[in-house]
């Protein structure tokens, strides 16, 4: 099977896509004509050796064209080449019939050229292969109304009947097995097309909400913008990043961020919470960007939480005194999709500026909540009182922090 594919496989490396296929099945028809013109040679040496030397010479010069065609064609547009083959095919039976006669029905070997035609200009040339039915149609039928009479007539009636089945069956079996290559290399592409489709697809899936990566599958390069009245955005930072980079190596960095990150991921897919990206050091995410998400703020806090048992679980195993800072604030954000060759899902606004802001003034491992998610989160959660800070182009604002949950536990 491997030299099989090697030798379809020859000469391709100049070709791909469709053009790969279908240079790969003229390479496959090119080495059945060898094949058939060299059996054919030896099949007149053993039954009519006295009639040999003319087949020879017919063969030896469709074998050379064969040959030649195979070891050139990869500088030759596979269309192009497809028509020197079946010119030299034209020939062959040409000469052949008027050889031999008419009456071994050696003209049942041009009914293989519309089908190589099909196969190989598939959908993409309607006219080679409009133009390759008509010309093998009325070779075929011209030959078989003259009755070219040949040498063929002198032969035994016993040799000329197994001359007429070899010819019907090497074309039905040359026919057969291109068309069964073309089946299953087919069925290889289709199932290579639908493994990448599926990669494309959990890529989009990895990048994006599954709203939106639903509508990117539906209409690729679709513009993706949307306005929620009401999300939660969360941004939460390492304390002592920079410090704790010095020390490390860049692999033993990459290494960390990498677990921890990885982590929070999974955790925000556990609360229902949309990753949007890091930041350096930072992770940003936001939860209510579905118009279904009421309970936006409280993931949010859940999560928030969640990411604070994360840190106290990896000072053991990863990082000692691990430490987040984690502001939650609520408002209307706007998100959408952005880049065509290196596309990303974002999410923009006062809100999310508000937060980026505010978790600078958070302490180590503290959730500090702004008045409008402490608004909607108070009833279900303690907090300690309000402080009041002066954020960077706001003003005075008053933030509060979680104390813990009250009246509920984090896995309810």
């Amino acid at each position: 099977m491997t030299g099989i594919k090697r030798l379809t496989n020859f000469g391709l490396e100049l070709k791909s896509g469709q053009e790969r296929r279908r240079a790969k099945l003229l390479n496959l028809a090119l080495i059945l004509a060898l094949i058939t013109a060299a059996l054919f040679s030896t099949f007149f040496v053993f039954l009519a050796p006295k009639s040999s030397f003319p087949v020879y010479l017919v063969n030896l010069l469709s074998f050379s064209g064969y040959l030649a065609l195979y070891l050139t064609h990869r500088w030759l547009a596979t269309s192009i080449a497809m028509w020197i083959a079946a010119t030299v095919l034209i020939c062959q039976v040409i000469v052949v019939s008027i050889l031999f006669g008419t009456s071994v029905l050696n003209q049942v070997f041009i009914l293989g050229l519309p089908v190589l035609t099909v196969l190989i200009a598939a959908d993409t040339d309607l006219k080679s292969i409009v133009v390759a039915t008509l010309l093998a149609t009325i070779i075929f039928v011209a030959l078989n109304s003259l009755d070219i009479p040949g040498l063929a007539d002198n032969f035994s009636t016993g040799l000329h009947s197994q001359i007429q089945t070899s010819n019907i069956i090497a074309t039905f079996a040359v026919s057969f097995v291109i068309a069964l290559y073309y089946r299953i290399s087919a069925r290889r592409a289709e199932a290579d097309a639908e493994r990448a489709r599926d990669r494309s697809d959990g890529l989009l899936e990895a990048i994006f909400p599954n709203a939106v990566a639903d509508r990117l599958k539906a209409a690729p390069g679709a513009e993706i913008a949307e306005k929620f009245e009401n999300a939660t955005v969360l941004f939460a930072d390492i304390v002592g990043f920079t410090n704790h980079a010095r020390i490390l190596t860049a692999e033993e960095l990459v290494r960390q961020l990498n677990v921890i990150f990885s982590e929070c991921d999974l955790l925000a897919q556990a609360h229902g919470v949309e990753k949007i990206k890091t930041i350096g050091d930072e992770y940003f995410a936001v939860s209510g960007l579905s118009e279904n998400t009421t309970d936006h703020a409280d993931r949010m806090l859940r999560f928030a939480i969640a990411l604070c048992e994360l840190t106290n679980r990896l000072q053991q195993d990863l990082w000692p005194g691990l430490q987040l800072r984690i502001a939650l604030h609520s408002g209307p954000v706007i998100a959408g999709v952005i880049g065509k060759s290196k596309f990303s899902y974002d999410v923009w606004g006062d809100t999310v500026n508000y937060t980026a802001r505010l978790v600078r003034h958070c302490h180590p491992g503290e959730i500090l909540a702004s008045e409008a998610a402490y608004s909607v989160l108070r009833d279900e959660y303690r907090f300690d009182a309000a402080r009041p800070l002066d954020l960077r182009d706001v003003g005075e604002i008053s933030a509060y922090p979680i104390i813990f949950p009250n009246n509920r536990t984090i896995n309810d």
